[in-house]
């Protein structure tokens, strides 16, 4: 990149695999846009890898991990089935947290694009959401499972 003394343009030699090897104008005004583009890209990729990081060192903390959000009624009824089960997990309630909405975002991209909460973690290990949860009920492995991680003693 080599940048006009008048700072007025920008000329910019793209790679040879490119489409063209020519040099490109750009104006000083679009370079800032691009720039400011560019460097929200990078805060955003970086607050995902450390919304990510945060999830999974909350998923580790304890036997039975919940992220939930107060007003979500699946929510509540996983809350409940694991207290009725005699589990006490530890409940994140992501939209009364001030970065809440970043552990979603993350949430959302490993359980691959499903409903994001409740999102329930055993012994550190993802489990899923409200479906995964229900099902391993059911069939009978979430009692299995939840003592192995040493949230039952029974």
């Amino acid at each position: 990149i080599l940048q006009n003394s008048n700072s007025f343009c920008t000329i910019i030699y793209f790679p040879s695999n490119f489409i063209t090897n020519s040099p490109i104008l750009v104006h000083a005004s679009i370079k800032k846009k691009c720039d400011n583009a560019i460097n929200t890209r990078a805060r955003q990729r970086s607050s995902s890898s450390d919304s990510l990081e945060r999830v999974a060192r909350l998923a580790s903390g304890s036997a039975v991990v919940i992220f939930s959000s107060s007003s979500c009624c699946m929510c509540h009824a996983i809350k409940m089935l694991f207290c009725e089960l005699g589990v006490s997990p530890m409940v994140y309630e992501l939209d009364q947290d001030p970065i809440g909405k970043g552990m979603e975002r993350a949430l959302y991209k490993l359980l691959g694009n499903s409903p994001t909460v409740p999102v329930v973690f055993i012994g550190g290990e993802l489990i899923g959401s409200m479906d995964r949860v229900m099902a391993s009920h059911i069939n009978g492995t979430l009692v299995p499972r939840l003592k192995e991680a040493g949230a039952l003693w029974l």
